[in-house]
C-alpha cells in the first residue's frame, strides 16, 4: 500500500505543478514515469522472504522490472537537472543526490544477492526517502514559481 500511495502521490504532485506552472520538461515526464514505476512495483509481489513459500514468479518479475525502471527513471532526471542547472551549489546537490541512489541501488543489489548483511527493506526505504528529499527540494526551493 506504501508503494501504491506513494506512486500516486507523485503523480498528483506532477499533475498539479503541470496545471500551476503551465511548464513541461523531460526530467517531469521521467518523474511521471518513477512515480508510475512505484506504482505498479506495489500492485505486483515481491518474491517472500521465506524461501520454501510459493510465489508467483511473474508477479515478482514485474515488480522488480517496474521498482528498476523507476530508480533509472528518477537517476536520469537527476542527471538530466545536474546538466541543466546554472548554480553550482544546485548542481552539486543534484549530483551527490543521483550518486546516492546509484549507490543504495548498488548496496540493495549486493544484499539481494547475500552478499552484505544489510537489510533490503532498509536499503530501499532510504533509497525512497533520497529520492523524495531530492524531488521536494529540487521542486520547492530550486524550481519554485
Amino acid at each position: 500500500m506504501g508503494l501504491i500511495g506513494y506512486g500516486l502521490l507523485l503523480g498528483v504532485g506532477i499533475v498539479l505543478r503541470l496545471r500551476k506552472t503551465r511548464e513541461f520538461i523531460i526530467p517531469d515526464l521521467l518523474l511521471a514515469l518513477y512515480g508510475l514505476g512505484i506504482l505498479f512495483s506495489g500492485i505486483y509481489s515481491t518474491a517472500p522472504f521465506d524461501k520454501g513459500v510459493d510465489f508467483a514468479a511473474r508477479e515478482a518479475y514485474l515488480h522488480s522490472f517496474f521498482a528498476t525502471a523507476a530508480g533509472i527513471c528518477i537517476s536520469i532526471s537527476m542527471i538530466s537537472y545536474f546538466f541543466a542547472e546554472e548554480n553550482v551549489k544546485r548542481k552539486i546537490f543534484h549530483f551527490v543526490s543521483v550518486l546516492l541512489v546509484i549507490g543504495l541501488s548498488a548496496l540493495f543489489g549486493l544484499s539481494e544477492n547475500g552478499a552484505i548483511a544489510v537489510g533490503k527493506g532498509i536499503l530501499q526505504r532510504t533509497m525512497y526517502f533520497f529520492g523524495l528529499t531530492w524531488i521536494l527540494i529540487n521542486y520547492n526551493y530550486f524550481r519554485k514559481k
